[in-house]
């Protein structure tokens, strides 16, 4: 339960309108919305903006306003005051109307009752196996060219590939639906543009025509998908109308796509900022589930989500009057301190509240159990293949509000050493005595020596499995005589992650490539270097460890 709160003065007042602007209206805002949606909580949790709109941003607030029977979504209310009072007369808009997500019961119970019994555990299950095969048709291509965008190029194929295999339409078609999605999606942002919105109308025509073509034909031949099955359900004797059909298409392919590909997205982002929290669910793969909640928590698809109320409701000891507009912003909620411990902080250990990801009450997601389906198959596969995942590009961030999420998201691939090699029976871990050991003694007796190359270097390994690690090598005449723990009085030091070190002796990362990056950080008389690298770069040290990495553990 909430506590009263007192009216808040016009300083609070003013904080909570200006980090109100800034999430609507800055660049700043655009890229860290998380920061105002603190300075909102701290300032004013249920707060009445200069424009007249209402947000919520505390936990408990916004669940006891999604589960109060005054609270609804009418359109008209929401609506008013924009697209000049005409709105009705834009077909994006007539269609959004229209969309059961718009509706109240008596109305929306009845849709959503037919809608429930396409989304069983049983029926999504059945879809696994698909997203299974599709996911590794899409992913082959970057995984060989050690990268790419993971967001464009895998999440939203594989989401809207999902929601299409769902009600039959063609996967070869499927791409045809991408951007005028996109386009219409916009209709659910608080502001558009006078071409937003005439991209949007001509994608609600484009998407009315195709999916009336889709029903029609299922109406004559039905086929094994969830359109097909609609036609002929009936609840209380009624079946879905011919519109009713058109708008449940459109509803799963445009939801269903938009927010599981952000999802999908928003954790491989995630995974790759957080490499500890990585390891954690690759050390432990029962922590999937877990760290799939911490995810919807931590950066959910949808930031907000608006209602409006029917009568005055009290939340947080400030009455909302009726006939209201409110944006809840649930990705706020999802960081309150007050029901989350240390919020900021990405832990998939987490223990706590469900997320409000899906929403809450009436409008609670229908599609959940297969974004969540999706997500578990795509995180699992990732962390499971590719022991790094590195972000290659900066974050560019869409200008929506609602759905703040990224135009795309460019990762580099570390494939996982044991997806490489199969250790044989007598294999050695890295960087073991016993590994030092055989490095030391495979030097081959013809290998040319090289006079002038004699190194002392010195390794500091951090993030190893078992803590940090100091191992040296000692080159003489270009060829290593020595390898072994501890340290030495040395020429040069170099500082690497494990992951680095790992890559590097897997063949993954070049030498040149790690020391430009910084990857390998070097101290001492880097003249030295000069000469190490004529060893690391040689054709016979490559081939005479070749045998040794063949039967590396990592």
């Amino acid at each position: 339960m909430t506590t009263d709160i007192a009216r808040p003065d016009a300083t609070a007042e003013h904080a909570a309108n200006e980090a109100f602007a800034e999430l609507l209206f800055s660049p700043e805002g655009l890229a860290d919305p998380f920061s105002r949606y603190r300075r909102l909580r701290e300032a004013v949790p249920v707060h009445r903006s200069a424009m007249g709109t209402w947000v919520l941003t505390r936990y408990d607030d916004v669940d006891e306003f999604l589960r109060s029977k005054q609270v609804d979504k009418d359109v008209h209310t929401f609506m008013a005051g924009r697209f000049s009072g005409d709105w009705e007369q834009h077909q994006a808009l007539r269609k959004l109307a229209a969309n059961m997500l718009w509706t109240n019961p008596p109305e929306h119970t009845r849709l959503r009752r037919i809608a429930n019994r396409a989304f069983t555990e049983k029926r999504v299950n059945e879809h696994r196996a698909f997203i299974e095969r599709r996911f590794d048709e899409l992913i082959e291509p970057l995984a060989a060219a050690g990268g790419g965008d993971i967001c464009n190029d895998v999440c939203f194929p594989l989401a809207l590939g999902v929601v299409a295999n769902l009600i039959g339409v063609p996967q070869e078609e499927a791409p045809l639906l991408r951007d005028k999605i996109r386009d219409f999606q916009r209709t659910f942002e608080p502001g558009m543009t006078a071409t937003e919105l005439r991209k949007a109308d001509e994608a609600a025509k484009f998407l009315d025509d195709y999916f009336g073509d889709h029903v029609r034909s299922r109406q004559r031949k039905r086929g094994d998908d969830l359109v097909s099955a609609l036609i002929d359900t009936e609840d209380e004797g009624a079946r879905l109308t011919f519109d009713e059909l058109v708008q449940m298409c459109h509803m799963i392919i445009a939801a269903g796509s938009e927010t599981t590909t952000f999802f999908m997205t928003n954790g491989i982002r995630l995974f790759a900022e957080h490499p500890d929290q990585a390891d954690l669910v690759r050390a432990d793969p029962s922590l999937l589930a877990q760290a799939t909640e911490e995810v919807l928590r931590y950066m959910p698809s949808a930031h907000m989500i608006p209602r409006t109320t029917v009568e005055a409701v009290r939340v947080g000891g400030v009455e909302i009057p009726a006939k209201s507009r409110v944006m809840v912003w649930i990705a706020a909620a999802n960081r309150d301190p007050g029901r989350y411990t240390d919020p900021e902080k990405f832990d998939v250990l987490r223990k706590g509240p469900a997320p409000m990801a899906y929403g809450l009450g009436t409008h609670f997601c229908l599609g959940w159990r297969l974004a969540n389906l999706q997500a578990h198959v795509v995180f699992s596969a990732m962390l499971t293949r590719f022991s790094r995942l590195e972000i290659t590009e900066p974050l560019r961030h869409r200008a929506r509000v609602a759905f703040p999420q990224l135009e795309s998201l460019r990762v580099r691939f570390h494939e996982h050493p044991a997806q490489r090699l199969a250790p044989s029976a007598s294999s050695v871990r890295f960087l073991s005595t016993e590994y030092l050991a055989e490095l030391e003694a495979l030097a081959p007796a013809n290998q040319p020596e090289i006079p002038h190359v004699n190194v002392r270097v010195q390794f500091h390994v951090t993030d190893t499995p078992e803590g940090p690690v100091d191992y040296h090598l000692l080159v003489e005449r270009g060829v290593i005589v020595k390898a072994g723990r501890g340290l030495i009085d040395d020429d040069l030091a170099i500082t690497v992650t494990y992951r680095d070190l790992v890559d590097f002796q897997a063949g993954e990362l070049h030498a040149a490539s790690a020391f430009v990056s910084g990857q390998f950080e070097v101290t001492g008389d880097k003249a030295k270097l000069l000469e190490l690298m004529l060893v690391l770069q040689s054709g016979y040290y490559h081939q005479f460890v070749a045998d040794l990495w063949a039967k590396t553990t990592w």
